[in-house]
């Protein structure tokens, strides 16, 4: 779906269900002293609620 400094963003859809959701994958080696700034948009995205705006239903952080 698209691609910045720091992360992918690719199409995925939900076994059992095939729902379809947008998948953010971010590489943590690009944001070595810039970590605040994740949790900064994690926090905005939780608190964002409009039609418009795509939904952040789940982070996690993988080794």
């Amino acid at each position: 779906m698209g691609d910045g400094n720091f992360a992918i963003v690719r199409r995925s859809k939900l076994r059992g269900t095939e729902k379809e959701f947008a998948v953010k994958i971010i590489d943590k080696s690009k944001m070595k002293g810039k970590e605040y700034m994740l949790d900064h948009e994690i926090n905005i995205m939780y608190s964002c609620n409009h039609p418009n705006i795509i939904r952040l239903l789940e982070d996690f952080e993988t080794s």
